[in-house]
């Protein structure tokens, strides 16, 4: 049995395994800076960390990203202060 998606779905940047997706965030693909951000912000837990996670969606918003400029937007104040940003 074949497996197909429905509609127009395509496989795209969000299934790249972690290795391809770092490699691509650290050559700047706009779009692997922010996944690589928002993965980094669902479990950062130290400061350093919540830093790190907003400084890859930055990156990404910086060349435009509309994701990426809207998460920047809607991080919380504490998100925020943890990454020095405030």
């Amino acid at each position: 049995m074949h497996f197909s998606p429905p509609g127009n779905y395509r496989l795209g940047y969000w299934c790249w395994d972690c290795a391809t997706l770092e490699a691509r965030a650290f050559r700047g693909n706009a779009k692997a800076e922010y996944r690589m951000g928002k993965r980094s912000l669902e479990c950062a837990k130290t400061e350093r960390e919540y830093a790190q996670a907003v400084e890859w969606i930055r990156l990404a918003a910086d060349q435009g990203n509309a994701k990426a400029e809207t998460g920047l937007g809607l991080l919380t104040p504490g998100a925020w202060l943890a990454a020095g940003l405030l």
